[in-house]
């Protein structure tokens, strides 16, 4: 398993729920859709579904309930290595992209470590950072 498979897989283990790696979500306006890290419902015990090998009924029943708000949902962006921009970026266009679904999620990073310079603008946008290393400043 790769790293950055492994630190997907040992958040998910840690909070549990259904998550579905490589997700992509409807209504990307670009010709080649982009794959969101993790889609994580909190909902069961932990399980890591790769998109390809989903079942399109559960995640759209998950879904459903999410935009309920009966369920809550995270978008998750995976870094092996220091938090940066790019992740930054991508979990806001995933949480983007949830909200046009009419879902209310969680941005996540998780990360090998965190970059304190980017710690006031998480806060400041409501993104959550789980780090593994040793700079660990604000993980959950």
């Amino acid at each position: 398993m790769k790293r950055h498979e492994r630190l997907l897989w040992e958040y998910c283990c840690k909070h549990g729920g259904t998550t579905f790696a490589n997700a992509v979500l409807d209504g990307d306006p670009y010709p080649h859709p982009r794959r969101t890290d993790g889609i994580r419902f909190s909902y069961g015990p932990p399980r890591l579904i790769s998109w390809p090998r989903r079942d399109p009924e559960e995640f759209e029943e998950l879904l459903h309930r999410a935009q309920r708000d009966i369920l809550p949902v995270e978008a998750i962006e995976v870094t092996p290595w220091e938090s940066s921009r790019y992740e930054v970026g991508q979990v806001e266009v995933a949480g983007w992209l949830l909200e046009r679904l009419r879902v209310k999620p969680v941005m996540v990073i998780v990360c090998g470590e965190a970059n304190p310079r980017l710690n006031k603008f998480l806060r400041k946008h409501g993104i959550r950072l789980c780090a593994q290393g040793k700079r660990a400043t604000r993980a959950d």
